[in-house]
């Protein structure tokens, strides 16, 4: 099985590059999922994996397709004793691209509904949630927080913080999650053409104990009146914690 690492280095787009503007198709023309699908290339089961996310790309979303093949993947690679987390997962899109398909991976998802969605809105979330879930998928209605001090206990393997981005909960969110991470966790961040989680990110990997390694920094060409682009959204970082060896040392 390829890596993630092998994996993100793979996806590439063929006509509408990041550093283009977005075309006249996006976000919600007509065709605009088949138009977002045909320009995204995946380095295998580019099949699978294309099918998969036409279960999903029509829900409403503040995320790509690109992204969502990511943690669809990112989820599949899970050992049978970690666990996907995706806080913050509005309509659902983040949390269901990693449950579709892989329903013997722990998928969970953190939200506390605080962003804009009304109670026919947020009762939408919970009937898609419970007609794609399977025994070891779960849905927390939670502010981060509480989540990560009360209730969470599994290792975690791919962790997407897709919460309020203002400077102090981005730190917080990363640095509440990380004693959970796995030796070689994944880790996603969304919206990092913006200052503010863009700095807190950065900070988080600068004071940890840990070491990790930057799989990908995209901050695609994007404008105030359109803050999305049909590769990366607006702006993506993945990292991946750099497992120790025995002696304490970093592999090379």
């Amino acid at each position: 099985m390829m890596s993630f690492a092998e994996y993100v280095a793979g996806i590439k787009f063929h006509t509408v590059q990041p550093d283009m503007p977005s075309p006249a198709w996006w976000p919600n023309k007509p065709d605009s999922v088949v138009l977002e699908l045909a320009n995204l290339s995946l380095p295998t089961t580019e099949a699978t994996i294309k099918d998969r996310l036409r279960q999903v790309a029509c829900i409403s979303r503040m995320s790509t397709l690109a992204n969502g093949a990511l943690i669809n993947y990112g989820v599949s690679c899970l050992s049978d004793t970690s666990c996907y987390v995706n806080v913050g997962i509005w309509q659902g899109y983040s949390l269901l691209a990693g449950m579709v398909g892989n329903p013997d991976k722990c998928c969970i998802g953190v939200d506390n509904f605080s962003l804009a969605l009304t109670p026919s809105d947020i009762d939408r979330v919970r009937d898609r949630f419970a007609q794609a879930r399977s025994r070891v998928h779960r849905l927390w209605p939670k502010d981060y927080a509480e989540y990560f001090t009360t209730i969470h206990t599994q290792p975690i393997g791919f962790y997407f913080y897709d919460g309020d981005h203002s400077y102090g909960h981005q730190l917080r969110g990363l640095q509440l999650a990380e004693p959970f991470f796995t030796d070689d966790c994944i880790v996603m961040v969304d919206d990092t053409n913006w200052p503010a989680p863009r700095q807190a990110t950065l900070d988080f990997l600068e004071r940890s104990s840990y070491t990790y390694r930057m799989l990908l920094d995209s901050r695609p060409h994007t404008t105030p009146a359109m803050e999305a682009h049909p590769t990366f959204w607006n702006g993506l970082m993945l990292f991946q914690r750099v497992p120790k060896s025995v002696n304490g040392c970093h592999p090379l």
